[in-house]
């Protein structure tokens, strides 16, 4: 499996942060299909990554999560103030059923 990055934003008072610093391995489960079943977990490194767009200027993060966003926060525009430090996971290894 080639490296697969995946892009998220945190709070920057968030203790996340000081934990990726100390420890960057991390794991990502994806929803199973309610049974057990069907189910992945993504191991890599999750990293700061500030050169990256904030959410509000980053077009796939848009597509995937404006709606959200607008319906929780009142507009993507708050969401990245709020959340304004990107993540970077970048998945190494993949396991599931």
């Amino acid at each position: 499996m080639g490296p697969r990055h995946r892009q998220r934003y945190s709070e920057p008072t968030a203790r996340r942060l000081s934990r990726i610093q100390a420890n960057p391995r991390s794991s990502l489960h994806l929803d199973d299909d309610g049974r057990g079943g069907d189910f992945v977990v993504l191991t890599g490194v999750l990293t700061t990554d500030l050169e990256a767009a904030p959410a509000d200027q980053n077009p796939g993060y848009l597509a995937k999560y404006s709606e959200s966003a607008k319906n929780v926060f009142g507009s993507v525009e708050r969401f990245a103030t709020l959340y304004s430090v990107p993540l970077r996971f970048r998945a190494e290894r993949a396991r599931g059923q």
